[in-house]
């Protein structure tokens, strides 16, 4: 399992469809575990050798390939191509509640979430093929009925490629877990201990402090502290809010406290930072 102490990020999605393009260089590759509120379909146009991670899993596939990460899990890609264009995928991010009232002969899509993370591979004209509609959605960015439409004819594509070939689905054993940083993403404000999180999901404090650490490599605290740091992150930049306010409503007991945490966790002040975000 990887050092996700200095790499984990939560990187909530507001929109509830978006699609991301990247392109790296050949002989870039980073470790960058991060969760969002959000599901993940990233598609790897490239030919290189990727490794999966998610939550705790791993799994190194050759690419092109489609990977799906449930909303809520832990996972990143670490890739380094070979090939002299380098590393490029299109990564099609959406709120599940999009697709609870779609057309009845689109159902069958809903197949494709039952794993924390699935992978497909692609053939170089599959991957073109799927190429054409993620230009179409690219083309309607921001006017999302018309890219639910266009999502749900590429699901539909992807069904039907899973039951002809063989997929890898990858599931965390302690699927709770799962349910319990969904929980954290919404109360991370509150003053919340270990023994009333335990008692929430009725495990003993060891268990979940156990069951915690194997999954994600980190502390629930940590986790917590994590959560609190980039929701302060987004205010900072996107409010005018005092630093004492911030602090309060993203659960830190004082600001000193907060600028304390900040420091360590960026290696500047909360104030060093908005001066910074708004240059």
């Amino acid at each position: 399992m990887p050092d996700t102490a200095d790499h984990y990020r939560y990187t909530p999605k507001k929109a509830p469809i978006s699609i991301l393009h990247t392109h790296r260089q050949a002989d870039y590759s980073r470790k960058y575990v991060h969760m969002h509120n959000h599901t993940e379909m990233l598609f790897i146009t490239s030919h290189s050798d990727a490794l999966i991670f998610n939550n705790g899993n791993r799994h190194a596939v050759r690419t092109p390939a489609l990977i799906i990460h449930k909303a809520g899990s832990y996972h990143y890609t670490d890739s380094s191509s070979n090939g002299e264009d380098g590393y490029s995928s299109d990564c099609i991010f959406f709120d599940m509640k999009y697709l609870e009232q779609v057309p009845e002969g689109f159902l069958h899509s809903r197949e494709l979430f039952h794993d924390d993370c699935m992978i497909l591979p692609l053939t170089d004209a599959e991957t073109v093929a799927f190429g054409e509609w993620i230009r179409l959605l690219y083309a309607q960015e921001g006017y999302h009925k018309k890219m639910l439409f266009l999502l749900l004819i590429i699901l539909d594509e992807v069904v039907r490629l899973r039951r002809e070939r063989q997929t890898v689905c990858l599931n965390n054993p302690d699927n709770y877990i799962f349910d319990v940083t969904q929980y954290l993403m919404t109360h991370f404000s509150e003053p919340l201990t270990t023994g009333q999180l335990a008692q929430q999901f009725h495990v003993s404090v060891s268990k979940i402090n156990a069951d915690f650490n194997r999954a994600t490599n980190r502390t629930i605290k940590d986790f917590c502290q994590g959560l609190r740091l980039e929701q302060v992150c987004r205010m900072l930049s996107e409010t005018d809010d005092p630093i004492a306010q911030i602090a309060y409503s993203c659960g830190f007991s004082s600001e000193s406290y907060l600028i304390q945490a900040f420091r360590r966790h960026t290696g500047t002040t909360p104030s060093s930072y908005r001066k910074k975000c708004r240059e």
